[in-house]
């Protein structure tokens, strides 16, 4: 059965909402049922769940949300969970400045990465983002610098998922290029395995701004990536180093290993099986 009318008059009223293995439905064919919720919500997690067109309706197709007119309204959003939610459409072209958690994992997303996904959000070192786009159908080229065009976007923690997509092309130098970490940093990771990414990897994907972050992950297992180069991760020797986990098993890297471990103040683990 779909969720009473009352939820959504009391969503005005709370601040977190978390709701899993639910029906929500519109009220008319013309009304978005994720629209229904109040604009002063901060925190919605309703994953697991379903939504209908319309009250009564017992249709489980996929659906659409608008994005865009959902974030405009909920300019106060932190965090949004919608995993395995039968949505499909597009990924978000924008994302609301003060939204931090972003889970659309487990859906049946398609299209290509929009660019500058983080140009909208607010600026401050304290930010802790966690996307999740993983098993959708996403597909396309990552773009330089597509998470946030030519603006520079702080973090204290910064944690991405595009695994188990459909994306293709070679890794850009400049992939990460505008994020950087603030005082405080405590872990980098992205997660882009199970997708179609060829080429050799670019030198220089770390700049010398991710060398105080105490931790970096980075997983592009099962692609069909041919090389690393020895000078992936630059290092400052004025703030020490960390550890540096990359994960490249199920690829297609045919030269020799270079010397990834060179620089003694990070702790390096490199997974090469498979190749």
């Amino acid at each position: 059965l779909p969720l009473p009318d009352c939820v959504f008059t009391a969503s005005s009223v709370v601040s977190d909402v978390s709701m899993e293995w639910v029906a929500i439905s519109g009220v008319a064919d013309a009304i978005d049922p994720l629209s229904r919720f109040s604009s002063s919500i901060l925190n919605l997690n309703i994953a697991n769940s379903i939504f209908l067109p319309y009250s009564g309706s017992n249709e489980l197709s996929s659906y659409s949300p608008d994005f865009s007119a959902f974030f405009t309204a909920h300019t106060a959003l932190y965090s949004l969970v919608l995993r395995n939610c039968r949505l499909s459409g597009s990924v978000p072209s924008f994302l609301p400045a003060n939204l931090d958690v972003l889970d659309l994992s487990y859906n049946s997303i398609t299209g290509t990465l929009p660019g500058k996904i983080f140009s909208n959000s607010a600026t401050s070192s304290s930010r802790e983002f966690h996307l999740d786009f993983s098993h959708n159908a996403i597909y396309g080229n990552l773009q330089p610098n597509f998470l946030t065009g030519s603006s520079v976007v702080l973090w204290k923690s910064f944690a991405m998922s595009l695994a188990h997509n459909h994306l293709t092309g070679s890794l850009p130098r400049d992939v990460f290029q505008g994020l950087t970490n603030g005082a405080g940093a405590t872990f980098f990771s992205f997660d882009a395995s199970d997708n179609g990414l060829a080429g050799g990897m670019p030198n220089e994907l770390f700049r010398s701004g991710f060398s105080a972050v105490p931790s970096i992950s980075l997983n592009l297992a099962r692609n069909e990536l041919t090389s690393i180069p020895a000078d992936l991760i630059i290092t400052d020797s004025s703030t020490g180093g960390g550890s540096f986990n990359i994960r490249m098993e199920g690829n297609k890297i045919g030269e020799s290993l270079p010397n990834l471990w060179g620089m003694l103040e990070w702790s390096r683990d490199v997974s090469l099986t498979l190749n």
